[in-house]
């Protein structure tokens, strides 16, 4: 049989429990350490992709993009 619980045991659960919280907390550090790296890697990649854009040939057609303002309105006919 176990004798009455004492100081020295609730310590010890204490510390056992600490441990534990302590290893889920390196474990949720961790994924955050990858999210931000994922993230990271992902603006990085945007960055690029707009860099591309906005550096590339005016005259060059995007499919998706819209039309710009020059080739927007057709041109109208003048009258005589």
């Amino acid at each position: 049989m176990s004798g009455p619980v004492t100081e020295h045991d609730l310590l010890i659960a204490q510390v056992q429990d600490l441990d534990r919280r302590i290893a889920r907390m390196d474990e949720l550090i961790s994924l955050l350490e990858a999210d931000i790296e994922r993230n990271d890697l992902t603006f990085a990649a945007l960055a690029g992709q707009r860099l591309r854009l906005t550096t590339a040939d005016p005259e060059q057609k995007v499919d998706g993009a819209p039309a710009p303002a020059r080739d927007a309105v057709p041109e109208r006919e003048e009258q005589s």
